[in-house]
């Protein structure tokens, strides 16, 4: 079955990291395994963070442009050549869908989206065309792939019939951890790096930018600054447009302790989780966070704040612990508590692999999507 896929929050091709992009790919990816001749049908970003109605209405005529260009492709292609089904990865009123219905439509095809979140409030805000289009993709969905369990409230009031949401549990590709992986990488990165291999080794794993990401940063430092031990070390992969306001703030608060170790590959970053001992990252406004999630693959206990789909993935006091109310004290509490008891945290290592591979591995993700797309479309 060949399906036309588009995320118009960020493209899979696009050339900055992060997990949104990540996840797109692992999408791709799980479709290929269903049986799905998927094709990325545009590359066009409709994401738009300032409010800048201009800038908005400019995205709108290019996603128009592009659909009326996909629509002429596709009917000059043989029948048998033509997509089957359109896939939209995550939509909603800051990076909205002008695509897919339009070519859903004209094509008669059905339409299908993952990943689709409704903030009510913005049907009077700054991206009121958004939301707005994006409310109407919603409603216009066959299937909607819910990833995240807060996202319900508010898709709720916008499908109607709620069989049409399908629970996905969030996926990815990782390789099962070794029993002697630990020992070789933590060698391996404290030789390159200039890092004392001893002593217990924290990871936090997060683009460097403005906002939400730039507020977990401050936290963290806060955090470490209050812990009552000194036989720890940091581990920071990521970098951006405020890497060096980061690294002043832990240079601040907690001299010589932080090693950063800049922008890794996906192999680096699941590298440095199966040398850490606790990935500790306060998730200020996180949908469900990729490194939670890769955290867990690797067998890397967690401490994190219960934002958004966060709670789907961690189970507290089994994978993790999760902290309600974030703040500095808290977080240094629960990372306080589980480096003073080893044990603890080797139990929650075996149990992240085991849940991991139970729920949230991409084969499992591929059969699920195989399902309900091959009985949607047949």
């Amino acid at each position: 079955m060949k399906i036309a896929f588009y995320a118009p929050l960020k493209s899979p091709g696009h050339p900055r990291p992060s997990g949104d992009r990540r996840l797109a790919r692992y999408f791709m990816e799980a479709l290929r395994m269903a049986g799905c001749q998927t094709e990325l049908a545009s590359e066009l970003r409709a994401w738009e963070g300032e409010g800048d109605a201009r800038r908005q209405a400019e995205i709108k005529a290019r996603g128009q442009r592009d659909a009326e260009r996909l629509i002429a492709e596709y009917r000059q292609r043989r029948p048998a050549e033509r997509p089957r089904c359109w896939f939209t990865y995550h939509l909603y009123h800051k990076a909205p869908d002008w695509l897919g219905p339009a070519v859903s439509a004209a094509l008669g095809i059905p339409y299908v989206a993952a990943e689709a979140s409704v903030a009510n409030k913005q049907g009077r805000g700054a991206w009121r065309d958004g939301y707005l289009a994006s409310v109407a993709a919603i409603a216009r969905a066959r299937l909607i792939f819910n990833l995240n369990s807060n996202d319900l409230a508010g898709l709720q009031p916008h499908v109607g019939d709620a069989a049409r949401i399908v629970p996905l549990k969030p996926f990815a590709d990782i390789p099962p951890p070794a029993a002697a992986d630990k020992i070789r990488l933590r060698r391996g990165l404290a030789g390159r790096r200039g890092i004392d291999p001893g002593g217990r080794w924290l990871l936090c794993v997060a683009m460097m930018r403005a906002g939400s990401k730039r507020d977990s940063y401050r936290i963290l430092a806060d955090a470490l600054a209050r812990l009552k031990r000194d036989d720890w070390q940091l581990l920071v992969a990521g970098d951006g447009a405020a890497a060096q306001s980061v690294r002043d703030e832990f240079q601040r608060r907690v001299p010589g302790r932080a090693h950063f170790l800049g922008r890794l590959d996906s192999a680096g970053v699941h590298d440095a989780m199966r040398a850490a001992d606790l990935l500790v990252w306060p998730a200020c406004n996180e949908a469900f966070g990729m490194a939670v999630l890769e955290a867990l693959g690797c067998g890397l206990p967690v401490v994190a704040g219960r934002s958004g789909g966060i709670g789907d993935i961690i189970e507290h006091a089994v994978t993790g612990m999760l902290i309600d109310q974030v703040d500095g004290a808290s977080m240094a509490a629960a990372i306080d508590k589980l480096l003073a008891a080893p044990a603890t945290l080797a139990r929650m290592s075996a149990a992240s692999t085991v849940k991991f591979n139970r729920f949230h591995r991409l084969d499992r993700a591929a059969a699920e999507l195989r399902s309900a797309l091959f009985s949607l479309v047949g």
